[in-house]
């Protein structure tokens, strides 16, 4: 069943690109809104996860989080940096994102013993930061060249 849910988890995560594709492109949403709005949509499922233990609503509150995940994604890697410094920026992102992810089992297992919502409580708080950030982004990218 583990295999099975990550298989449905990864395959409602697809569209996700395709929706970023057509929502930057939205006249008042632009780059930056369709970022800020699936960021903040993501952190709230996160929290939403913890609200039931039962499996099905959780696979259902997984793969929502995966579909919005990869709307952030498919916004953030190619848009938010400058092109000269595309490459450097999403490296750099990208190592961060490698170094959290080991850090991440420390975390739950040094906060799951208090409580075992904590380190997705810590997630969702960590989305939610990122929204704030996101709609401090000082321009939008939609019809601009960075050349």
């Amino acid at each position: 069943i583990v295999y099975r849910n990550y298989a449905i988890t990864s395959i409602v995560g697809v569209p996700g690109s395709l929706m970023a594709y057509y929502t930057v492109n939205i006249k008042y949403l632009g780059r930056k809104g369709t970022i800020a709005i699936s960021t903040v949509i993501t952190g709230v499922l996160v929290f939403c996860f913890t609200i039931s233990t039962d499996p099905s609503f959780q696979l259902t509150f997984s793969a929502l989080e995966a579909f919005f995940q990869n709307i952030m994604y498919g916004v953030l890697t190619p848009e938010v940096f400058p092109a000269p410094n595309r490459g450097t920026a999403t490296g750099i992102a990208s190592c961060l994102n490698r170094i959290a992810g080991l850090c991440a089992p420390i975390v739950a297992v040094n906060a799951g013993q208090a409580d075992p919502k904590a380190p997705i409580y810590a997630s969702g708080g960590l989305f939610l930061a990122a929204f704030v950030a996101m709609l401090m982004f000082p321009i939008e990218t939609k019809g601009r060249q960075s050349l």
